[in-house]
């Protein structure tokens, strides 16, 4: 799931208050009940009509709206799901991290093994027409030496790089900047907090609310000559440092921990700093997979998708080698059960790179949709998407489709209510989260394309409530690994 740098989203998640069930089942017991779930969900999405369009009417039925026909007979697909499979695939996805610099991150040896994996298992176990899309995104950069950042006065101190602070976006070359720093009130994340800021000064500002790009932007709309952050300190996972990401084309933006920007902070003004860095920028490229059903209507098609990619800082075991086992999983046992073969609509699998870095893949895939092959993009009835599912702390998320904009509202309503009824059935707890765009869904619903889809937690807190429904621990983070290195195969909850 996207959170750091600069597509840093932020968005509360919204409870329910669905019904309560207490967990009193072995863990091997409800991870099959949960995966049956998701299938049974996903399976009847695949087998009813969508986008019907009335032989007697010119205008096409809303994206999302099925048809009044029955669903036909199929087979039952999680009949053929199995928890030990999808551990299988997680399994090689871990592998494959360990194995390159313990990560796979987009443009990265482990990521290319990964899509190499993913390829290789669809052409051995199905008849998908597989397909690869290369998508190029940067500049991203490469630190050259040793940045320095230094208070220069009222009291003079030094902080070290890759422990105290780091870069997050800077343009190429070497960049000295010597200046005051000015507090911006509030997050930085509204016209209004930059009022006062004097051009040519250095911007301070905690991380939250609004994501690193769009206090960038301010900063740079309003003149100033860099730009430092500091982490909020307001969980485990936002105590330290994030890890650098892409280049920007004017001002460089430095990230400081919590302690460290609790120093600035705690200087009286004027406060003068000094920074410099020295890098290149480079491009980088990457991939999407995409796997076509032969069969199905191919004016109506449901896609589901998962990101393939890791943060740079560990494997993304959870996020999202979680999600995406389950996707490959889906699309080999659909295959096997011989329910692709008798489909109401085309299914299209897709593994989307670049997530991390702010949704690249999915945005590259619809924009590539849009320019070139417009129909192609309007075929598209639905997309579902799966994103973190084995957070060990975790809830059952659904999103809330209902709070989705009204030109998708219908379609995405109905894919949360059909989750909430299977999981009521099974009796499963569950509570609607934010429908907020963070994941690669969040493309699809800025197009007009209804989706939906579950998951399980990221880097928000359980409350005491949620501990109640679902168990573990409250007032500690969903994933405490979420983005970091400890997001092996060991931090992944079964059970969830």
């Amino acid at each position: 799931m996207s959170d750091t740098s600069y597509m840093e989203l932020g968005g509360s998640r919204a409870s329910s208050g669905g019904a309560s069930f207490l967990r009193r089942h072995r863990t091997a017991v409800i991870a099959v009940i949960v995966v049956t779930t998701i299938i049974a969900v996903v399976t009847t999405l695949l087998t009813v009509h969508f986008k019907v369009q009335d032989k007697n009417d010119s205008k096409p039925a809303p994206a999302g709206t099925p048809s009044p026909a029955g669903p036909p007979v199929t087979p039952f697909l999680p009949d053929y799901m199995t928890t030990d499979n999808i551990m299988h695939h997680l399994s090689q996805f871990s592998n494959i991290a360990i194995n390159n610099n313990g990560n796979r991150a987009s443009g990265s040896s482990g990521y290319m093994a990964s899509v190499n994996y993913v390829v290789d298992t669809l052409q051995l176990n199905t008849d998908y027409v597989v397909r690869v899309q290369p998508f190029t995104f940067g500049p991203l950069f490469s630190v050259i030496g040793t940045p320095f950042l230094t208070i220069e006065s009222p009291t003079y101190q030094t902080f070290t790089y890759k422990q105290d602070f780091e870069i997050v976006g800077t343009p190429s070359g070497p960049i000295y900047v010597n200046g005051t720093m000015q507090r911006i009130p509030v997050l930085g994340c509204s016209s209004d907090n930059w009022a006062s800021f004097v051009p040519g000064n250095i911007a301070f500002i905690i991380r939250g609310q609004c994501s690193f790009q769009q206090k960038s932007d301010f900063a740079n709309a309003h003149g100033a000559a860099a730009v430092l952050i500091y982490n909020d300190g307001l969980g485990p996972d936002r105590m330290g440092l994030l890890g650098s990401l892409a280049a920007t084309k004017k001002a460089p933006v430095f990230f400081a921990t919590f302690l460290t920007g609790l120093k600035f902070d705690s200087m009286e003004d004027p406060v003068v700093i000094s920074m410099y860095v020295n890098s290149f920028g480079f491009n980088v490229t990457s991939f999407n997979v995409i796997a076509d059903t032969p069969n199905g209507n191919p004016g109506s098609v449901i896609l589901v998708g998962t990101h393939l990619d890791s943060v740079a800082a560990g494997p993304g075991i959870n996020d999202n080698g979680s999600g995406s086992s389950l996707n490959l999983e889906l699309a080999i046992q659909m295959y096997k059960s011989g329910l692709s073969s008798s489909l109401v609509n085309k299914i299209r699998f897709c593994w989307w790179g670049g997530e991390e870095l702010g949704l690249l893949g999915s945005i590259y895939y619809l924009t590539d949709l849009i320019t070139n092959n417009p129909q192609e993009k309007a075929n598209i009835a639905l997309n579902i998407n799966f994103d973190m599912i084995g957070s060990p702390n975790f809830i059952r998320g659904i999103y809330n489709g209902t709070s989705a904009p009204s030109n998708i509202v219908q379609g995405s309503s109905v894919v949360q209510h059909l989750f909430e009824q299977s999981f009521d059935k099974r009796g499963l707890n569950w509570e609607l989260v934010a429908f907020d765009g963070r994941s690669d869904y969040g493309p699809f619903i800025a197009s007009g394309i209804p989706a939906g889809g579950v998951n399980t937690g990221a880097d928000g807190t359980k409350t005491p409530q949620e501990r109640d429904e679902f168990g573990g621990l409250a007032n500690a983070w969903y994933d405490p690994c979420y983005h970091l290195s400890c997001d092996s195969i060991a931090n992944v909850n079964k059970e969830a």
